[in-house]
């Protein structure tokens, strides 16, 4: 069993011990939020494994006994539902139905096998883990290059960018405010309609990039009209896998914020990752106003 608390009364000091009451509070927020998604996931498990337990014949008294806590709150953890939040629809609006969410698939180097990019795995995971949160099931599907995909399909995610896929390409031409463009030198970037900004990777091999980590990395974020009109998908689209990785963790850590300006509407968005070579996320941003764009799906 692994004990914590000093991990977190670490933490807690290392917060505490920020000057900036700005920045302070930017890192208690994002702690309440993870600590939240986290009690979340374990209350659900413990209340599955006690209900497991109570079918096999454990009586609440023993399962009182071994968990230090009285017969009684063994039957309200048994019986009791999760809270979920209405900023669920930001992922699933048909919270009856399954998630399915694309992912890239990639070919190993050596063995030229399907595969999918680590830091896309990673973060794919930990999706699904918190859609699990709101008590939704998922599935994932790696799709190759070029592939077909059928986008009218409710609660659809879609985690990876429209390059080399002219259906998803031509889908989130739906979106009013961002494009997906490539430059001179065939590298793709994205660009703001309303303000003429171009957004470009430093993992664009053309474009010198830093010497140190972070790498800055984009990505397009929002949910967008599907081809049939009277659907739509979540699109987290990085330029590259980490952007698309961050992206994930910003809507994870921001759900119920983007929720309240958008409810069930149509929107789009840019987000900035601070991030590395290896995929690792160290920060993750809007750079861009939040553009509502309606129709309800």
């Amino acid at each position: 069993m692994v004990d914590i608390k000093d991990t977190l009364d670490h933490v807690v000091a290392q917060v505490s011990a920020m000057g900036d009451p700005l920045n302070r509070c930017r890192a208690t927020h994002q702690l309440i939020t993870q600590l939240d998604e986290v009690t979340r996931t374990l209350a659900a498990q413990r209340r599955k494994d006690i209900n497991i337990l109570h079918d096999q014949g454990v009586t609440d008294t023993a399962l009182a006994a071994q968990l230090g806590v009285s017969d009684r709150r063994i039957g309200q953890i048994r019986t009791s539902k999760v809270a979920i939040g209405p900023e669920r629809a930001l992922f699933a609006p048909k919270a009856d139905q399954d998630v399915p969410i694309l992912v890239t698939e990639k070919h190993e180097t050596e063995r030229h096998r399907p595969a999918v990019m680590l830091s896309t795995h990673n973060m794919l995971i930990k999706l699904q883990t918190h859609l699990a949160t709101y008590g939704l099931d998922s599935t994932s599907e790696a799709v190759p290059g070029g592939a077909d995909v059928n986008l009218n399909r409710d609660n659809l995610i879609i985690m990876m960018g429209p390059r080399s896929r002219p259906l998803i390409r031509q889908a989130i031409t739906a979106d009013p405010a961002f494009e997906w463009r490539l430059d001179p030198h065939d590298q793709g970037y994205l660009y703001d309609t309303t303000t003429g900004t171009e957004y470009h990777s430093d993992f664009d091999v053309i474009r010198p990039q830093p010497a140190k980590p972070p790498t800055t990395c984009y990505a397009h974020i929002g949910r967008i009209t599907s081809p049939n009109q009277r659907t739509s998908f979540l699109l987290i689209g990085g330029l590259h896998g980490p952007g698309t990785a961050g992206a994930v963790e910003y809507l994870i850590h921001n759900a119920d914020t983007i929720y309240n300006q958008v409810r069930r509407n149509t929107w789009s968005a840019i987000v900035q990752v601070a991030t590395d070579h290896a995929g690792n996320v160290y920060g993750a941003e809007l750079v861009t106003t939040i553009h509502k764009h309606g129709g309800t799906r």
